[in-house]
């Protein structure tokens, strides 16, 4: 179901995802009842600080994908949020050329949509 890290991730209250990721035992990479992880709320929610905490915990899968099979770089993508983009992309395992369910890879999007600023960054 929807946790408390969900809730806090998307509203971006700092204070309660750092203390919720401080307890090893939870479980960072859960999955909601509307398919989505911590790390997809807080794409969604755009907050930068909780993204950096989020990426910089140990064991959090910036590849698990929501129930459409978007991962968290192509659902930024698509909102255009540059500067969130630069931060998702900071893991050095992240790949801008990997499809989605339907064949669409984040520099697809970036194109398709005519996000100049996002395109560049994804080219870099």
């Amino acid at each position: 179901g929807f946790t408390g890290l969900h809730v806090a991730a998307y509203f971006g209250v700092v204070e309660i995802v750092d203390a919720v990721l401080s307890m090893k035992e939870w479980d960072v990479n859960a999955i909601d009842n509307t398919g989505n992880t911590a790390l997809l709320w807080a794409e969604r929610g755009g907050c930068e600080e909780v993204l950096k905490l989020l990426l910089a915990r140990e064991g959090v899968n910036p590849h698990t994908p929501n129930t459409i099979c978007r991962l968290p770089l192509l659902c930024e993508v698509n909102h255009r949020h540059a500067e969130v983009v630069k931060i998702i992309l900071e893991p050095a395992d992240i790949h801008v050329n990997t499809p989605d369910n339907e064949n669409e890879t984040p520099l697809s999007l970036a194109l398709s949509k005519g996000h100049k600023e996002v395109l560049k960054i994804l080219q870099e």
